[in-house]
């Protein structure tokens, strides 16, 4: 018994000595590890601030990512995205915002990506799973959009994450937000990202373009859709590919070009506006592969026209440059509603007077419209052999008849005032005008009959409901800002019913004008009309602007024809066009809608 008690105490004392120096061993690392580790607060302060850096650390790399899936069909492309920390001292924290910025605008102009930016995924991949992760996006098309996201994984000292990917190349889809950031946000500093190339799917489906225009435009080459697909060379497929044209019946072989292209084309005429996809299957050793969805757009125009109100005085010169140098910089025609008045008037001189007309000219020679714009002022009423009338009115303080309406004379007196404008545009070499608005947009049935009689094709006095000036004379119209051009009814200036109908098209201000609104509103009233989606039918906005007073209306016409710009059909992004008036009336079917 003896023996066994000295050996059973033997083995406690030396298990005892054994956790001993284990619990010591422990100890010892433990304390290393804590005053080695550098705590969480250090660490943001070294690594983070609370302004984003100014300069973004990027390579460009060659290198494809090589991965055999891809996280989303309905997508064109993606890059993958690296980022290093370049702290060796301490991790880069998940709280920290990143910072990525590349040249959008480039991706644009190749049609690879939405003007907005909508479509610009940022994904996170993991053991085979990917994980979407909220963005923030700022100037989007230009060369230094920004992209915004919190680290999925804290990054090592010195250590890189290859686990990112950028997705784009889908018109239909809106990127996953970032919940608004607090006051207190943190962006990362000493880190560096390195951007692989762009990498396609091995079956790459691309259309010639997304929006395709229906019904008449000055786009008339927007109507085929071609349609090309790149099979990579480690797919030999076993018989020909197939396509399928999702919403319509079309479907069928593709067309073998070359060595692993294919080919097919779709004329738009028969297929309804309507999103669609195309997609390619093919069968490769018995396997079934499809590649990507190509997103396509089918839509009516919507035509866009900036309309210039000229109130019968001088405009500066300095103000025409800056209305031809707008125009040149979006590319559009200008109606311009052109006052007759300024022949007659002692406010004008003559060299203003040619200067003027010349001006007009030069315009009208290089697209733009010479409409008739009349305020009832007293030396034109005269001029023109009519019997000047002082009320009503909607001030009180002018004299000179700016402010008596169309609508104070009658029918034969305002055709009488007509015809004197007529005459004076045919004089002065502008043309037989076919477009007409009213000063303070009063025009009644009359009026508009009046303007039917003498060969008038538009009006575009149209607009809500409204009260004017310092003695609130109310108008005629009750509009809204979503009203389609037509043909108003002989009984009621508001609606093309009841039957019979005027064969002046109104074209209401629908848009409204850039010196009582702004620029929000104008944007407003585009999106009530359009929902970034395609037209089932044309529609047209009518924007308003006054010559004299251009550089003032900048402040509000910048930004709105910026905001409207990366919609255009040019640019494939939507369905904006930009027209005058006249060629709305052209291409714009004769009935009423």
């Amino acid at each position: 018994m003896d023996n066994k008690e000295s050996i059973l105490k033997d083995k406690y004392f030396i298990t005892a000595i054994l956790f001993l120096i284990i619990s010591i061993t422990a100890a010892y690392f433990g304390i290393r590890y804590i005053l080695n580790k550098p705590d969480s607060d250090s660490v943001t302060r070294e690594q983070c601030h609370t302004e984003a850096p100014k300069v973004i650390d990027v390579s460009f790399l060659n290198d494809y990512a090589g991965l055999d899936s891809w996280w989303n069909e309905n997508y064109s492309y993606f890059k993958q995205i690296t980022l290093e920390n370049k702290n060796l001292n301490v991790p880069l924290p998940i709280k920290c915002y990143i910072t990525l910025q590349f040249n959008h605008s480039l991706y644009v102009e190749d049609k690879k990506t939405k003007a907005d930016g909508g479509d610009l995924h940022l994904v996170y991949l993991e053991n085979g799973a990917y994980q979407e992760i909220p963005i923030k996006l700022t100037d989007p098309n230009t060369s230094k959009t920004r992209i915004y996201f919190l680290p999925v994984k804290e990054i090592p000292k010195g250590g890189k994450d290859l686990s990112y990917f950028l997705y784009y190349g889908n018109p239909t889809s809106e990127n996953l937000p970032l919940p608004s950031q607090e006051e207190d946000t943190l962006y990362a500093q000493n880190y560096k990202i390195y951007i692989n190339r762009e990498t396609n799917p091995k079956i790459f489906g691309q259309v010639n373009r997304h929006w395709f225009l229906k019904g008449q435009s000055l786009e008339n080459d927007f109507r085929t859709i071609e349609y090309t697909v790149d099979i990579d060379e480690s797919l030999v497929p076993d018989t020909t590919p197939t396509f399928e044209f999702t919403g319509t019946v079309m479907k069928g072989e593709l067309e073998h070009m070359f060595k692993g292209e294919y080919y097919t084309e779709f004329n738009i005429s028969d297929i309804p506006p309507g999103a669609y996809q195309l997609q390619t299957t093919i069968i490769s050793k018995g396997e079934t592969y499809k590649s990507t969805k190509s997103h396509i757009f089918i839509s009516y125009p919507l035509y866009i026209a900036w309309t210039m109100d000229w109130e019968g005085t001088t405009v500066a010169q300095d103000q025409l440059d800056l209305i031809s140098e707008f125009s040149k910089k979006h590319n559009f025609p200008i109606t311009h509603f052109f006052n007759p008045r300024i022949y007659v008037t002692n406010e004008v001189s003559e060299t203003d007077r040619t200067r003027l007309t010349q001006w007009i000219q030069n315009r009208q020679m290089n697209g733009d419209e010479a409409g008739m714009h009349l305020h009832m002022h007293n030396d034109m009423v005269s001029a023109a052999g009519v019997e000047v009338r002082t009320s009503p009115k909607w001030t009180n303080y002018l004299n000179n008849g700016h402010d008596v309406p169309c609508t104070a004379y009658t029918y034969e007196e305002f055709s009488q005032i007509l015809t004197w404008g007529i005459m004076k545009f045919e004089e002065q070499g502008l043309g037989f005008p076919v477009s007409f608005r009213a000063g303070g947009w009063f025009a009644n049935l009359e009026t508009l009959r009046a303007l039917e009689d003498k060969g008038f094709r538009i009006d575009s006095s149209g607009r809500e409901r409204y009260s004017w000036g310092s003695n609130k004379l109310p108008g005629y119209w009750n509009l809204t800002s979503t009203t389609h051009p037509y043909y108003p009814s002989k009984s009621n200036q508001n609606s093309s019913a009841p039957p019979p109908n005027f064969a002046l098209r109104e074209f209401p201000d629908n848009g409204a004008d850039s010196w009582f609104y702004k620029s929000d509103e104008l944007i407003s009233r585009f999106n009530k009309n359009y929902k970034q989606t395609f037209l089932d039918k044309p529609q047209v906005i009518v924007y308003l602007s006054h010559p004299h007073q251009i550089s003032k209306d900048m402040e509000v016409l910048n930004p709105t024809f910026d905001y409207i710009e990366q919609y255009k059909v040019s640019l494939d992004q939507g369905p904006v066009t930009y027209v005058t008036l006249i060629q709305a009336d052209t291409f714009l079917p004769k009935e009423s809608f």
